[in-house]
């Protein structure tokens, strides 16, 4: 399977809350994008650290750390709970962060994702990080955001585009945190059919550009859909810090 990926603290922002995780490598920061063959199998992520409180860098990295140890479950064991079992382990993981510094007892973080079990995938997510998957040409949704918005869109008040534009955009329902238990998480599985393609990305790449330009970017050659879109986001002044990953399968 060939990924490529991008995480940057964009061109508004000091600092990069976000992380990604490919080939069980978690990236903090990139200044361009990569691209390689991973082994199947395994799992992708996303992760955006919440703002406003100190430790959301940290806290996207220890979960993303926590979900590199997946494998694929054993016997009649589902991606699903072996996902909810390291999500648990990571929100066990910042509380004991927590417990050392005070000033972290708020941290928490955003998160999508991605495990490919047989001819199936399972797409996750907690709060407005997103999973899609190409469908020539258009980007289908595969994930549901935990956010204020969410309920707008799906009570047809709204359509993506005014997602992106809401004032409430940011604010979260749900997310991985020491203080949040549990969290709710989002599931969705559907059939791995090759070839095809997945877009996983943070709420700063989706806000920052309509739906039908991301589409034509993604549409591209991996490789230059990724440059393609990196280039897209410091063009047009992306607000927040900017991450994701294309993956063919």
């Amino acid at each position: 399977m060939l990924a490529s990926w991008f995480t940057n603290a964009g061109p508004a922002r000091e600092g990069n809350q976000d992380a990604v995780l490919v080939g069980g490598c978690v990236y903090a920061s990139l200044a361009s994008p990569v691209s390689s063959e991973i082994r199947e199998g395994g799992l992708i992520a996303v992760a955006d650290g919440v703002g406003g409180y100190p430790g959301g860098d940290m806290a996207a990295r220890i979960l993303l750390t926590r979900l590199a140890g997946y494998s694929s479950p054993p016997g009649d064991g589902t991606a699903e709970s072996e996902v909810r079992r390291l999500l648990a382990e990571a929100s066990a993981d910042l509380a004991a962060a927590a417990a050392r510094d005070s000033l972290l007892a708020l941290m928490s973080s955003a998160v999508a994702g991605v495990c490919l079990v047989g001819d199936t995938l399972t797409a996750f997510n907690c709060g407005d990080c997103r999973v899609y998957l190409l469908r020539r040409p258009y980007l289908s949704r595969l994930t549901r955001d935990h956010s204020a918005v969410q309920p707008l869109l799906d009570a047809g008040l709204i359509d993506e585009d005014g997602m992106r534009l809401h004032p409430k955009r940011h604010v979260l329902t749900s997310s991985i945190g020491a203080g949040v238990n549990p969290p709710e998480v989002f599931f969705k599985t559907v059939p791995a059919r090759a070839p095809a393609r997945l877009f996983l990305c943070s709420d700063g790449v989706w806000e920052a550009l309509p739906l039908e330009t991301l589409e034509e970017i993604v549409c591209l050659p991996p490789g230059e859909a990724a440059a393609g879109l990196a280039g897209a986001l410091f063009q047009v002044q992306a607000s927040d810090n900017v991450s994701f990953i294309i993956l063919d399968i």
